[in-house]
């Protein structure tokens, strides 16, 4: 067994703006729940070298099938079957409220958020490629985590 942490946000209004009127993109998580999964002995790598462990994917499957039960799925991507370029994994889940505000579901283990956090996939690492790109005249914003 293990423990798991719950972290909430609300995207702030700069990211809104480069998200929908720079990059052209629907704004489906202005808000978000990210879920980590903690207390597990971590073991083996994976792409980019994250650690990883047996059963880590099919753990957090699990809190996206209870986090299905409670609202409606609408958009699913699976980045821990398939972790992006700079080694970024996650489930990243979007659900329909009753309100029908969306919310987006991150899922990770500890390991994976140190990796997203700080290692080539944190956001900062990201926009640095993002702002890289765009100075050679690239207008794209590279792969990092969102």
């Amino acid at each position: 067994a293990g423990s798991y942490r719950v972290e909430a946000r609300l995207k702030s209004a700069a990211s809104l703006f480069e998200k929908v009127a720079l990059r052209g993109k629907r704004a489906d998580d202005l808000l978000g729940l990210r879920v980590v999964l903690d207390g597990y002995r971590e073991y083996g790598e994976a792409a980019g070298g994250l650690p990883r462990r047996a059963g880590d994917h099919s753990r957090c499957l699990a809190v996206r099938q209870v986090a299905g039960r409670l609202w409606g799925e609408v958009a699913f991507s699976d980045y821990i079957a398939s972790p992006k370029a700079n080694g970024y994994c996650s489930l990243h889940s979007t659900y329909a409220l009753p309100s029908g505000t969306p919310l987006e579901l991150q899922v990770r283990t500890g390991a994976m958020h140190r990796h997203a956090e700080s290692g080539p996939a944190a956001h900062s690492a990201y926009k640095a490629g993002a702002a890289a790109d765009a100075a050679a005249g690239g207008g794209g914003l590279g792969g990092g985590g969102e």
